[in-house]
């Protein structure tokens, strides 16, 4: 008889905290994406890849082009190409 009120006290916490977890997902995977991850310098390469995001990735990939970085750059946001297209022409 003791088990059994732990049990279904283990059993709701852990429900409650799989809820909570589930209840900020998307915040949580916003703040990870959001997340730059530099672990060594940086070095010139043949293509600079802009995966679709917020206009911040788009302006640092134009000022890695700009300073050489690069020779190429390739969007996959097709709702961003007039962004870039301002960008570049400023």
């Amino acid at each position: 008889m003791i088990k059994e009120p732990f049990s279904a006290l283990a059993i709701f916490i852990i429900l409650s905290l799989m809820f909570t977890l589930l209840d900020f997902r998307h915040q949580i995977e916003l703040s990870i994406g959001n997340y730059p991850v530099v672990t060594e310098e940086l070095s010139s390469d043949d293509v600079i890849h802009v995966i679709a995001g917020s206009d911040y990735r788009t302006e640092y990939a134009i000022r890695l082009h700009e300073q050489g970085y690069a020779k190429q750059q390739w969007w996959t946001d097709a709702s961003s190409q007039q962004y870039i297209r301002d960008e570049l022409e400023k």
